[in-house]
C-alpha cells in the first residue's frame, strides 16, 4: 500500500470530547491516573431509551442481550429420472424454497432503518433517489416498521435442475455427464445478528472524568458511573447503524457443470471436467451513508456532509454481489500399475474467480475498505477474487512394496507388508489489491499504474533478514501516489476515478508446494 495516514474518521462534535481527547494523550496524565487510581473516561453498552439527539440521564442500565431469532422456513422439490435410451439417462427436477426474514419478540425486537420511500433500495434506486429515501428514514423496532417486519418477504425463489448422462460406447468405459440448476441462500449470519445493537435500546456510551464528573473511580460495578452517579444528563451522540436493506431479495447462484470420462486400460481411467456458477444477488455490505455523498450527486452540503445525519456510517447489506468462477480439471487415475503394487492419481485446474465482494466483512490481510469503495458503484470493484488461485495441481501415490510379501513367518513380519505413501500439492499466487490512502478520508482508492510496472511476484532477492525477501519493487509508483482528488469533496472518496487506477486483485503474490511422505508398516 501507498499511503500516508489516514485522516481520523470520527469527528468530535463536543469541546468535552476535545478536553478528553487532549488530556487523554497526555502519558503524564494517564500515568497519574494509574497510580491514584482513577479512570479517564468509563465506556459501556447502556440502553439509553431513545434516539441520537435525544438525552439520557442517569442511572441507566444495561441493554437486553437476551435475543431469540426465529426464522420461518419451508421447501419442497420434485425429481425424477426419465431412461431414454438404454445409454442416456435424463434427470429433471424443481425446487422452491421460502426464507423468511427473522422474527422476534419480547423482552427485546430487533430495530432497523427504513427508507422514507417504501420502495427505495440500495439494491435498485438510483444515487438520488437512494439519498432521498435516507434523508426521510428514520430508525423503527420492527414491531412498528412501516412493512411490519424486519425485511421484506421474497417469495420468487423457484430453483430448476437439469441433468443427463451418456455411455457414449454402451460398455460403461466411456461416459458424458453434465447438468444445470439454481441455488438459493438465506439471508442470516452475523449482519443480521447485529440489528439487535440498534437504537433505541442499545449504545456504546462513556463518561468523561473533569467534564462530566469530577472524579471517576476504578468500580468494581460493570456499570460503574451510569448506574453509579445519579443526575448526569448526556446526549444520545450519533452512531453507526447495521443496517438491513428492507427490499432485500434471496442471493441465489446458477452452477453448472460437465465432464467426460473415459477408461482407456483396465484400471487407468482419465477425464476432464468444466465446472462453473454464476453468482447473482448476493449479499453484500456498504455504507450508502456516505459522507459527501449529496454534493457529488445533488450539489448540496459539503464534503464530509452524510444524506442522514442523525447517524453516522451505515453497515447495510444489500443484493448487489456479484461472481463468476469457471474451472477447468484434467485427471488421471491408476488404480494398479501392472503388479507393482502402485496406484497413483493426478489433478490439474486451471480456474478463475471474479467478483466485486469476496466476503461480507472484507476480510482479507490488506483491505482497507469495509464493502465496496464506492457504496453507489458496486462494479467498480470487479475484479479477481480473493481466493482466485489461477493453477492448482494434486498428485497422490500409494505403493506397496513389492518385496518380502512372498516370506513366511519372522522373515515376514520383518521384511514385508511395508507401504509408502505420498502427496505434491502446488499452486498459483493469489491476488491482492495495491492501495493508494494519500487523499483518501473514509476510503482509500486504488493505487494509480501509469507506467505499467510488474504485478507478479514469482521470485525475488533475499534483503538479508531471516526469511524475508524482496518481491515486487512499487518504489516506481511513489511520485504517483495522491495523484488524484475529486475536485467536489478534495478527498479521493468518490470518482470518477483516473483510467490507470489499478483494479482490485490486480497483483498476484508467490505460489505455493508442499510434499508429505509417509512410510508405514503392517505387522500382522
Amino acid at each position: 500500500m501507498i499511503r500516508r495516514p489516514p485522516r481520523s474518521t470520527q469527528s468530535r462534535s463536543s469541546a468535552a470530547s476535545d478536553v478528553y481527547k487532549r488530556q487523554s494523550q497526555n502519558p503524564l496524565v494517564s500515568l497519574n491516573r494509574f497510580v491514584l487510581g482513577e479512570l479517564g473516561r468509563f465506556q459501556v453498552a447502556i440502553n439509553p431509551k431513545g434516539y441520537p439527539g435525544g438525552t439520557y440521564t442517569t442511572p441507566v442500565g444495561f441493554p437486553s442481550f437476551n435475543s431469540k431469532n426465529k426464522y420461518n422456513e419451508f421447501a419442497f422439490y420434485v425429481n425424477d429420472n426419465w431412461k431414454l435410451t438404454d445409454r442416456i439417462t435424463v434427470n429433471l427436477g424443481l425446487r422452491y424454497e421460502y426464507y423468511g426474514p427473522q422474527t422476534k419478540s419480547e423482552p427485546k425486537y430487533d430495530s432497523n432503518f427504513y427508507y422514507g420511500t417504501e420502495s427505495a433500495s440500495v439494491n435498485t434506486s438510483s444515487p438520488q433517489e437512494l439519498i432521498a429515501a435516507l434523508r426521510t428514514g428514520r430508525v423503527y423496532p420492527t414491531n412498528e416498521s412501516p412493512i411490519g417486519a424486519l425485511w421484506k418477504s421474497d417469495w420468487n425463489n423457484w430453483a430448476p435442475r437439469l441433468g443427463f448422462a451418456w455411455d457414449v460406447t454402451g460398455d460403461g468405459r466411456t461416459s458424458v455427464r453434465g447438468g444445470y440448476g439454481i441455488g438459493y441462500e438465506r439471508n442470516f449470519g452475523n449482519v443480521t445478528f447485529n440489528v439487535l445493537f440498534n437504537p433505541p435500546e442499545y449504545l456504546v456510551a462513556s463518561i468523561d472524568s473533569g467534564v462530566d464528573v469530577p472524579f471517576i473511580p476504578i468500580y468494581t460495578d460493570n456499570q460503574g458511573p451510569f448506574g453509579g452517579v445519579a443526575g448526569i444528563t448526556k446526549t444520545i451522540p450519533r452512531g453507526s447503524l447495521r443496517h438491513i436493506d428492507q427490499n432485500i431479495e434471496t442471493a441465489y447462484a446458477h452452477f453448472y457443470a460437465a465432464s467426460f470420462q473415459r477408461e482407456l486400460v483396465p484400471g487407468f481411467f482419465a477425464s476432464v471436467e468444466y465446472s462453473g456458477s454464476s453468482g447473482r444477488k448476493l449479499y453484500d455490505l456498504a455504507d450508502p451513508n456516505k459522507p459527501g455523498a449529496p454534493l457529488i450527486y445533488l450539489g448540496q452540503g459539503g464534503p464530509f456532509d452524510r444524506p442522514n445525519t442523525q447517524y453516522t456510517a451505515f453497515n447495510t447489506r444489500g443484493n448487489r454481489g456479484k461472481s463468476q468462477y469457471h474451472g477447468l480439471t484434467f485427471s488421471a487415475d491408476i488404480r494398479r500399475l501392472g503388479n507393482t503394487g502402485l496406484s497413483l492419481t493426478g489433478r490439474y485446474t486451471l480456474s478463475t474467480t471474479k467478483d466485486n465482494l469476496s466476503s461480507t466483512f472484507s476480510e482479507s490481510a490488506n483491505n482497507f475498505n469495509l464493502g465496496y469503495l464506492d457504496a453507489f458503484d458496486p462494479q467498480l470493484d470487479y475484479g479477481y477474487s480473493d481466493f482466485d488461485i489461477r493453477h492448482r495441481a494434486a498428485i497422490s501415490g500409494i505403493w506397496n512394496l513389492p518385496f518380502g510379501n512372498d516370506a513366511s513367518g519372522l522373515a515376514r513380519a520383518f521384511i514385508g507388508d511395508w507401504q509408502l505413501n505420498w502427496i505434491l500439492t502446488m499452486r498459483s499466487g493469489s491476488p491482492f489489491t495495491l492501495w493508494d490512502c494519500t487523499n483518501g478520508f473514509f476510503y482509500c482508492m486504488r493505487a494509480q499504474d501509469p507506467i505499467g510496472i510488474d504485478t507478479k511476484a514469482t521470485s525475488g532477492t533475499s534483503t538479508g533478514n531471516p526469511n524475508e525477501f524482496k518481491l515486487l519493487d512499487l518504489s516506481k509508483l511513489v511520485p504517483f501516489a495522491g495523484g488524484y482528488v475529486n475536485p467536489l469533496t478534495g478527498t479521493s472518496d468518490f470518482g470518477p476515478y483516473p483510467a490507470d487506477m489499478l483494479k482490485r486483485n490486480a497483483l498476484r503474490g508467490p505460489g505455493f508446494w508442499n510434499i508429505d511422505f509417509g512410510l508405514s508398516k503392517r505387522v500382522r
